[in-house]
């Protein structure tokens, strides 16, 4: 059974790190171990550099990048111990689409993704 599966929309925010340690120690206590990590999260608010506040810049930059950051962060050491896991970070072609935050922010998913595994 997936953890995902047992979190419901009240369940500790995932843009937060202390919330994730906590998502990933309930994984670890109710399974043993993480073998596989997949970030499949996106949102995006349409507008150019002069429509977009900083506020919206903020927001999908944490529910794209940052949840993407954490959750790596809590699981890679996990796997590490193991010697064995794997992630799956999916990152959007609609980086192609007209706003400026979600091109951004799905670049830097495929970046963090290439280099995650040399750190």
């Amino acid at each position: 059974m997936h953890l995902a599966s047992r979190l419901s929309p009240a369940d500790p925010n995932p843009q937060v790190d202390g919330a994730v340690a906590a998502i990933v120690d309930a994984g670890i206590a109710a399974f043993g171990r993480i073998d596989v990590l997949h970030n499949n999260v996106g949102i995006v608010e349409v507008g150019g550099p002069v429509e977009t506040t900083e506020e919206s810049w903020d927001r999908v930059n944490d529910v794209n990048l940052k949840s993407m950051f954490l959750t790596c962060k809590r699981v890679l050491p996990q796997m590490e111990r193991r010697g064995k896991g794997a992630i799956v970070n999916i990152a959007s072609v609609s980086g192609n689409c007209a706003a400026i935050t979600y091109p951004a922010v799905s670049e830097s998913e495929v970046g963090g993704s290439r280099h995650a595994p040399l750190l």
